[in-house]
């Protein structure tokens, strides 16, 4: 008897200092010293780590939009989750005559009329309720095009169908990385919040 007692003393301190840990987000970047923004304001450089006690306001919310730039650097913005210690390491594209020739050229030589036709064919397979098909095309066509944010979005929507709603936050999350002024999605993230153990 005396040892089960021992041992329940012993658990409730380092429970209660498990709980009492200020939630942090450490963001890193390549490469470092890029500025770090949050609701418009520069609050430091990167390695930087962005702690629930000296952002208490920021931490009330779910998730964070953080947006790190760098001189002659690709601007990055990312939607990250306040929950516990979080570690995020962003690569920063210089922008140089490489970056403008291997990625913004190549954007725009994509044949973009085949990639919206697809989207709009899996759409229409979802509203079909020909779920199988659309999951096993929206596949394809995210190995083809992972950085597609409305990809996402129906990736989220099939794991809706399916009932797993904390897979689809995590698709609407990513979708958000990618496109941070979608508002549609940005109401689908609210409202999975509400309906999701956080």
């Amino acid at each position: 008897m005396k040892k089960n007692l021992l041992s329940v003393f012993i658990l409730v301190p380092l429970l209660l200092t498990a709980c009492m840990s200020p939630r942090t987000i450490r963001i890193e970047s390549t490469p470092s010293a890029a500025a770090v923004i949050i609701s418009d304001k520069v609050i430091g450089e990167t390695p930087i780590e962005i702690s629930e006690s000296n952002y208490p306001d920021e931490f009330k919310q779910n998730y964070l939009n953080i947006k790190i730039t760098k001189a002659e650097h690709e601007e990055k913005s990312v939607i990250v989750p306040t929950q516990g210690l979080q570690n995020f390491t962003i690569n920063l594209l210089e922008l140089n005559q490489k970056y403008f020739e291997t990625i913004v050229l190549k954007s725009f030589q994509r044949p973009q009329n085949e990639l919206v036709r697809e989207l709009l064919q899996i759409q229409g397979l979802l509203f079909s309720k020909k779920t199988n098909e659309a999951e096993n095309r929206l596949q394809v066509f995210m190995k083809a095009y992972p950085n597609i944010a409305a990809g996402y979005v129906l990736q989220a929507n099939i794991a809706i169908e399916k009932g797993n709603r904390a897979e689809a936050k995590q698709l609407i999350v990513r979708a958000l990385s990618l496109d941070p002024n979608d508002a549609v999605v940005k109401r689908m993230l609210e409202n999975l919040s509400g309906r999701t153990t956080q």
